[in-house]
């Protein structure tokens, strides 16, 4: 399986790419040296904008200091150059990008566990700052800046390949690209999607949220330390280079270019950069125009230049393609093993789940639930019911890690286990009664979510994925996992298709695939079958039974009374936060409170 596939979207051809590039290249070496600036300028901006796009278009992180990132790799280069003359340029190039990302690290933690408002207000604090700092320092050269340090020329054996500045400025753009490309082809891709898109579904995965966040920032400053490095041979390094229009030029180009691709942040480096050397106008009437034209790109194209390509091949394509069979494919699990008697306890004793006098309120409101008590057995299945306004989602989001009890414990197999990355390792995973999947990631990609807990070291490898040790296995076994969810989920025809364009039905047995890939233990299911059809329903209903007699723990949220009482061994009852009854479900069909309350009489 290729990398291509596992992310199902076309892949582009590197090979004749490369060609392209490396005689471009060629032709701006041998030419005049304001090419070759004009070149440099394009390709450090390009690498920069690049490395916003990691972090704003892959993972939603909307920095307003990058200018600020840049800067410090520019500067780090031309005063290590400055101070050691005698050292090889190449040197400070790793010092630049680690700095870098070291402080992309640092405002990363700063900001990445609040809101994307904290971060946004920060990064472009930082980039003030910065500025600041640069203007009154002497080691920077203050508000006069630094003569950038020489590059130095190809050995004589290359001298026909023309100057070297081109050539360098081709590798640190190459370098960016081919990271960003690699990481959009590898499962990181779909899991920074998540994050982006739907924090509570990627939560839910096992991803701890705020570290990959941080993770991608640092990842995203270290290119940019990268671009100012190759930025510092422009010929001079000043403050007024890395004010916070120079952030903003930067979104601007990711975004012109079209945020979340590879080759659009590029474009629209190339066109922000080339465009008042083409136009030869007033300076006035270039902003103007400028201006316009990007108007009118973000309305009529808000993906960009190369999302506008993609817009007219997606539709030409869905127009030649046969829509999928409605129909949800019938049951095609092998018998499963006989269940295990349910005595209550598991290998050590232990309830699957346990809740012990659990209070919450939100905020200094009432009450939400008031001393609830709930054992769930090991391989049975467990309904939650109650009328609405009860407590029941707030009792779910408690016991899966998303809110914290005022008071009571929650244990998992007789342990207390700390957040929802926690359970999860627990071999807890559950759905939402809204369902919560990215609308723009397939519904193979949606699984492969599903799957991140399971291989190792992703983010690691993720930059480097085809050359990174075990991805074929990887690869292999996100293929052969996610397509065997799909199939039992009854939704296999789907797989291809943006999560947003299908049928609810469709949505919401696709949650029950992205929970049931990572092989839970527990499964938690908040409303698993609203909204769908009486068919739909009964594939679900032996979904979960086959489940069950696989040894998983199933705790189910449901107001359809008639799927609660057919598929379930224990039902526990919650009115008004509090829990009123529990026991078997002929048991609560009969019990007089609960029919005043709930059922009706």
């Amino acid at each position: 399986m290729s990398v291509a596939a596992l992310a199902r979207r076309p892949a582009a051809r590197p090979a004749a790419v490369l060609a392209a590039a490396l005689i471009l290249v060629y032709l701006i070496a041998q030419s005049s040296g304001y090419n070759q600036h004009l070149f440099l300028l394009c390709a450090s901006f390009g690498a920069l904008a690049l490395s916003l796009n990691i972090a704003s278009g892959f993972a939603g992180l909307f920095s307003l200091g990058h200018g600020g990132l840049f800067a410090v790799g520019a500067y780090t280069t031309a005063v290590a150059a400055e101070k050691a003359p005698d050292v090889s340029i190449f040197v400070f190039l790793p010092a630049a990008i680690v700095l870098t990302a070291a402080v992309g690290f640092v405002l990363g933690v700063l900001s990445l566990r609040f809101s994307s408002l904290h971060f946004a207000i920060i990064t472009l604090v930082f980039a003030f700052v910065l500025t600041v700092i640069v203007q009154r320092w002497s080691l920077t050269g203050g508000a006069q800046g630094l003569l950038g340090p020489l590059a130095p020329g190809l050995p004589s054996w290359l001298s026909w390949a023309g100057d070297a500045l081109a050539w360098y400025a081709f590798a640190i753009v190459a370098v960016a690209t081919v990271v960003s490309y690699w990481l959009s082809r590898s499962p990181l891709h779909a899991v920074l999607a998540t994050v982006r898109d739907s924090e509570p579904a990627a939560r839910a995965a096992g991803v701890r949220v705020a570290r990959v966040k941080i993770q991608t920032f640092t990842l995203s400053a270290g290119l940019a330390g990268m671009a100012g490095w190759l930025f510092s041979f422009s010929g001079f390094v000043g403050p007024g280079q890395f004010d916070w229009s120079a952030s903003v030029n930067v979104l601007v180009m990711v975004v012109l270019g079209g945020i979340g691709t590879t080759i659009g942040p590029l474009l629209g480096a190339a066109f922000v950069e080339l465009f008042p050397s083409v136009v030869h106008i007033s300076a006035g009437w270039q902003q103007t125009l400028y201006g316009l034209l990007f108007i009118g790109v973000v309305v009529a194209f808000p993906p960009g230049f190369v999302g506008a390509g993609r817009w007219v091949r997606e539709l030409v394509s869905r127009r030649s393609q046969p829509e999928p069979d409605q129909e949800i494919s019938k049951l095609t699990d092998s018998p499963a093993p006989a269940a295990q008697p349910a005595n209550g306890h598991g290998p050590n004793g232990d309830a699957a789940i346990a809740c012990r006098g659990i209070d919450f309120r939100y905020g200094n409101g009432p009450r939400v639930l008031s001393g609830v008590d709930i054992t769930i057995r090991p391989s049975t299945i467990h309904g939650l019911i109650g009328p609405n306004g009860s407590g029941k989602t707030t009792l779910v989001n408690a016991l899966s890690g998303f809110l914290n009890p005022n008071a009571g414990t929650i244990t998992i197999s007789g342990a207390p286990v700390k957040g929802v990355a926690g359970r999860v390792e627990a071999g807890m995973r559950r759905t939402f009664q809204a369902v919560k999947v990215p609308s723009k990631l397939t519904c193979f990609e949606n699984c492969v979510v599903g799957l991140y807990t399971q291989i190792p070291l992703l983010f690691l490898r993720a930059p480097i994925w085809p050359i990174s040790p075990g991805h074929r296995a990887a690869e292999e076994l996100v293929e052969q996992r996610c397509h065997e969810a799909l199939e039992w989920a009854g939704i296999a025809a789907w797989a291809g298709r943006p999560a947003g364009s299908c049928p609810h039905a469709v949505q919401q047995l696709l949650q029950l695939a992205v929970a049931y890939v990572g092989e839970p233990e527990i499964l938690v299911l908040d409303e698993p079958i609203a909204g769908l059809t009486p068919t739909e329903i009964s594939l679900v209903a032996a979904r979960l039974r086959a489940l069950r007699a696989r040894g998983v723990t199933i705790l189910v949220i449901e107001h359809h009374i008639g799927f609660v009482f057919s598929i379930c061994d224990a039902v526990s009852v919650l009115s008004a936060g509090e829990l009123i009854a529990d026991g078997e479900p002929k048991q609560i069909q009969q019990d007089p409170t609960v029919r005043a309350v709930y059922l009706g009489a």
